[in-house]
């Protein structure tokens, strides 16, 4: 290891939609989105947008200032709302889920077209949920001391099991002769494309009296884990989901 709005969409393949909400702000300087245009008098809503002929859709930014209780976004034949193609984002007022710690975000994806919001069933969605840690803090990080080492402590390849949760034990031994560290840092090593699979990590010390520790790597609940890895529950480092 190194170491709430509600919004539902009715969108049509050939382009996609992002909405980005917020009281004050502006575009970037270099923006991947050059095409722009205001869509109301007061310049409250912006729009800007981007076309790939290679993946045959259209990239859409939606900037809101001076946000009020929601905003639809979208496109008709004659400009009107009826049969129109709309993304709706909408608050009903009440407190909101923007916190300074673990923020669960929540998603749906509609397998079929509807033809009105009051159509879609919610529990018939596939839904699910991540843990992200939104508000950040506003302070440099601060730079490594030159003389900084670094040491991952990483678990081998393995074949997933096909079940909801696994929690995986591994063992790995310090080398010989390795000296007292202050830990600085720590963060964690996810093998790209599996992201979404990586739930947490910790990383535990054994405990001192342990002469010797046997090599493990598997299910940490299998009845072939050794009795003695039981003396290994000192928490050095943990990280979760959504963690920086």
């Amino acid at each position: 290891v190194r170491e709430a709005a509600f919004m539902y969409s009715t969108a049509v393949a050939v382009f996609l939609v992002i909405l980005v909400a917020a009281l004050q702000g502006s575009a970037p300087r270099e923006s991947p989105l050059p095409y722009h245009i205001p869509l109301d008098p007061e310049g409250s809503l912006e729009l800007s947008w981007n076309v790939s002929y290679t993946q045959e859709a259209i990239h859409f930014q939606l900037l809101v200032r001076r946000l009020k209780a929601g905003v639809l976004f979208g496109m008709s034949d004659r400009g009107e709302l009826e049969n129109a193609d709309l993304v709706v984002l909408w608050t009903d007022g009440d407190t909101a889920y923007f916190a300074d710690g673990t923020v669960h975000l929540v998603y749906g994806i509609l397998e079929e077209p509807f033809r009105s919001l009051e159509a879609i069933n919610g529990s018939g969605l596939q839904t699910g949920l991540q843990r992200v840690q939104l508000l950040k803090p506003n302070i440099p990080e601060p730079e490594l001391p030159s003389d900084a080492c670094t040491m991952e402590v990483q678990a081998p390849n393995i074949q997933i099991p096909s079940q909801e949760t696994t929690y995986w034990c591994y063992i790995k031994e310090l080398p010989k002769g390795f000296s007292r560290h202050h830990i600085i840092k720590y963060e964690p090593i996810v093998t790209k494309g599996n992201e979404a699979l990586v739930h947490h990590m910790e990383v535990f010390q054994c405990a001192p009296e342990l002469d010797s520790v046997p090599h493990f790597s598997g299910p940490c609940d299998s009845k072939m884990k050794p009795d003695r890895l039981n003396y290994c529950r000192h928490v050095l480092a943990a990280w979760a989901l959504g963690a920086k």
